[in-house]
């Protein structure tokens, strides 16, 4: 692939020297990069594999259907923009999509189910998905609905602003069930939950068997905890 390389910078507060401005188009990868975009274009190629949209001032907003005809699409980069609002069903449609990097933006507000479709794909079995550095307070299990036992999540959390309480604790429960992983960059996991002391005195007690295990176990107590999946606890 050729990159096209056009003159001018990036705004100032795109800190990533690998984003350079560029704008490039064939029939499987669509590249704008630094172009003072208003909104998500409206002529990527539906056949686009690869869609990286990034270092736009003025995109704020993610809209429903706004990616419904990208039905091939596998990774999607739209980090340090300036989006600040996801709204439900924006990725409809994405159904072979893999990668998901929002990143870098001032993502405030998620609506409820919007990652839902994405996390319950047969196509895929696991999802990566990047919010690190955004201005997001609370994070809720309702942004991805019923998720499969088939699909495993990757996510990068860290540089938020999230409140530190019992809303993070199916985080903690979710990795324990084998359903999500951190990122391997060093900031992926939210600065709280790498503490014991959180996990222990705001979600339950230090000991935990997943329910497998139960059997073995008939003398100790079980606790289902009405947020999360049942743990027992001794």
């Amino acid at each position: 692939m050729i990159k096209l390389y056009l003159s001018g910078a990036c705004p100032d507060y795109v800190k990533d020297k690998h984003v350079v401005p560029m704008k490039y188009s064939d029939d499987h990868q669509y590249l704008s990069v630094c172009q003072n975009l208003p909104e998500i274009p409206k002529n990527i190629p539906e056949g686009a594999m690869i869609i990286k949209i990034q270092g736009n001032k003025d995109i704020t907003a993610l809209k429903p259907n706004t990616f419904n005809k990208y039905s091939k699409c596998a990774r999607l980069h739209l980090s340090w923009n300036r989006i600040q609002v996801i709204e439900n069903k924006t990725f409809t449609g994405l159904i072979r999509l893999q990668r998901l990097h929002l990143e870098f933006n001032m993502i405030h507000r998620i609506y409820v189910g919007s990652f839902a479709q994405l996390t319950s794909n047969l196509h895929i079995p696991d999802f990566y998905l990047d919010l690190r550095n955004n201005s997001l307070t609370t994070f809720s299990k309702t942004l991805f609905g019923s998720h499969s036992s088939s699909n495993r999540l990757e996510l990068g959390l860290g540089g938020n602003n999230l409140e530190c309480n019992s809303s993070l604790c199916w985080l903690k429960w979710a990795e324990l069930d084998g359903w999500l992983t951190w990122l391997s960059e060093k900031d992926s996991k939210p600065a709280c939950l790498n503490t014991h002391t959180f996990f222990d005195n705001t979600c339950g007690s230090k000991y935990y068997l997943m329910l497998p295990v139960f059997e073995e176990y008939k003398h100790v107590k079980c606790q289902a905890l009405v947020c999360c999946w049942p743990l027992i606890q001794y």
